[in-house]
């Protein structure tokens, strides 16, 4: 590897300090190599297009998804992606029920997070039993789980897998 120190030296003499400070962070930053290799962070239009596609992955399968439900302390920019596609409460304003944990036509939204090129989505579609009602041992529903790849600029999704809550 070549030094920088005359290129620096140069810099500071030419133009000035503030120049020479700015080029030795410049400097810093291509020596360590982190100029390219920092890791994608995801955005509303990653998160929109991911929840999209995963909701119709789930209507397709299971029918109409009516409200999408977030814990309280989601990550904003999700939770105006997903007030994008359908409407949006928070997990303590789900309908009460004696027997399920959320009616019928409700996702709660367990993950949506990207990772790089990779993403991941988990939901949990109403109805479902709560524990220890209808012979369920744990609160249940049809769990999803999708996972995504960015391929060409465009968010594919890959296999995915439902699985519904055993009821005892």
């Amino acid at each position: 590897m070549r030094s920088v120190a005359p290129a620096l030296a140069l810099a500071r003499g030419v133009f000035g300090w503030n120049i020479f400070v700015a080029s030795v962070l410049l400097a810093g930053v291509l020596a360590s190599g982190l100029c390219g290799a920092a890791e994608r962070s995801e955005t509303a239009q990653d998160l929109t297009a991911i929840a999209s596609r995963s909701l119709e992955i789930v209507e397709q399968h299971s029918g109409k998804i009516t409200t999408l439900v977030v814990p309280a302390d989601a990550n904003p920019t999700l939770i105006a992606a997903l007030k994008s596609l359908r409407p949006v409460i928070f997990t303590k304003a789900v309908p009460k029920s004696k027997t399920q944990t959320l009616p019928k036509g409700y996702l709660i939204i367990e993950t949506l997070k990207v990772h790089g090129n990779d993403a991941k989505f988990t939901g949990i579609l109403g109805p479902g039993a709560l524990a220890g009602t209808l012979g369920a041992g744990v609160d249940c529903g049809l769990r999803y789980s999708i996972t995504f790849s960015l391929t060409n600029g465009k968010w594919e999704n890959g296999p995915y897998s439902s699985q519904q809550c055993s009821v005892d």
